[in-house]
């Protein structure tokens, strides 16, 4: 059979897919022309690298598809897969893709498989080449020879609710604060998220301003942690609420528009769990500093590491396969009015109700570490390092109590991430 017999049976079955994914994810086209170019394996399975959550909302997605569907039908309907086209499986955290192409209507003969496998293979290829591409659910248009994306114009969508149904609502309202604070963790983090996408568009106008100051207490180590694990918890109850959802072109606009919503500098209801998070941030700033005995102490921060790098190769120290090191930047401010000897005291690390304590600091013989039986002179301050050893198989919040504390005082330090 001649080769251009088999391009036209594979153009012959070939149909146009559309894909939909959510937050940086894509919309596009997949058409009968695109088969003819070159022929690759029948199934394909390629690992990319993102996992985030709430960019592709949730865990599991479904994809709409048919042959030349219009557009107007879309959003009428749940996105789902037809067995019959294209079958898709996305599972996000383990970031598998797994694509197949069949038919019921093709039974080709010997002479005709090369032909269909182009088809095949083709499609494949195209979607997954496709989904590393970011774009935008229902805005962005993945057209031939154009790259450039554009985000939704929320001012002449209705994200408000009053286009859904009852159960869409539900489903919005159980799920409006994990949206949110993911949402605008991944923001201040700087990884990848739809906010940030909108702050961009922003770009020289007002935006909120308690988003902003959660962007820039992350520059905090310390705090840094407790967001990461923060964004975790948020995504990991965004994974559980969405694995039966059906997504329409509607509800996926809502979403988009209410992420949109939280740069708002005015309150609403999107934006409100800003608020709160940053109250709650700035507890544990304040909860960084305390009058202990005659020192006033402040935590700097707090950070975690596999080895310790002081610049100088004989006091550094070297990585331990079963620990991590916690390093406390610590300053003590003597306020009696004679010399005062301060202590390092102790690291606490909180599990499962259960309280770690950790007495002993590693010694490194460099400046800048450590306390050594120096004594303090009235109203002098003291910058230093204590570097505890943790174990690996231990998470959760980090206090650290310095010594001679009559009072049992704890400072805040961080937050522990599983090794």
């Amino acid at each position: 059979m001649k080769k251009s017999t088999m391009v036209s049976a594979a153009e012959n079955y070939a149909f146009e897919i559309e894909i939909f994914t959510f937050g940086r994810g894509l919309r596009t086209q997949i058409l009968r022309s695109s088969v003819q170019k070159r022929c690759f394996n029948q199934s394909m399975t390629w690992l990319f690298g993102r996992t985030d959550v709430f960019n592709r909302i949730g865990r599991f997605l479904t994809f709409a598809m048919g042959i030349n569907r219009p557009e107007a039908d879309i959003g009428k309907r749940p996105l789902s897969a037809k067995s019959s086209h294209l079958s898709a499986f996305i599972k996000f955290g383990t970031t598998r893709l797994i694509a197949s192409c069949h038919t019921n209507r093709l039974r080709p003969s010997h002479h005709l498989q090369k032909g269909f496998e182009m088809c095949r293979s083709r499609l494949t290829l195209a979607l997954m080449i496709s989904l590393s591409i970011p774009g935008f659910a229902s805005a962005a248009s993945a057209k031939k020879g154009e790259t450039k994306t554009q985000l939704l114009d929320c001012s002449a969508v209705t994200f408000d609710g009053s286009n859904l149904t009852e159960e869409e609502n539900d489903y919005f309202f159980s799920n409006q604060k994990d949206i949110s604070t993911a949402q605008i963790l991944r923001f201040a983090l700087g990884r990848d998220a739809i906010l940030a996408d909108f702050y961009a568009r922003r770009k020289g106008s007002d935006f909120n301003a308690d988003v902003l100051k959660i962007k820039d207490l992350a520059n905090q180590k310390g705090l840094a942690l407790q967001m990461a694990h923060d964004l975790t918890v948020a995504e990991n109850a965004g994974i559980e609420q969405n694995k039966n959802h059906k997504w329409t072109k509607d509800t996926a606009d809502t979403l988009f528009c209410r992420i949109y919503a939280i740069g708002d500098t005015a309150t609403n209801s999107y934006n409100i769990y800003a608020t709160s998070y940053l109250k709650g941030l700035k507890a544990k700033q304040e909860a960084m500093h305390g009058q202990v005995g005659y020192f006033d102490v402040t935590v700097n921060d707090c950070t975690i590491s596999k080895s310790i790098d002081t610049g100088n190769r004989y006091s550094a120290v070297k990585p331990d396969p079963d620990a991590r090191f916690l390093t406390v930047n610590a300053t003590f401010k003597n306020t009696d009015n004679e010399g005062r000897l301060p202590l390092e005291g102790s690291l606490f690390i909180s599990k499962d109700d259960k309280d770690f304590k950790f007495d002993t600091t590693e010694t490194i013989m460099s400046d800048g570490y450590g306390i050594r039986l120096r004594s303090l002179n009235p109203l002098i301050k003291l910058n230093t390092k204590l570097v505890y050893k943790v174990p690996n198989e231990l998470s959760g919040e980090v206090y650290w109590k310095p010594g001679r504390n009559a009072e049992d005082k704890k400072l805040w330090c961080t937050y522990l991430p599983s090794a």
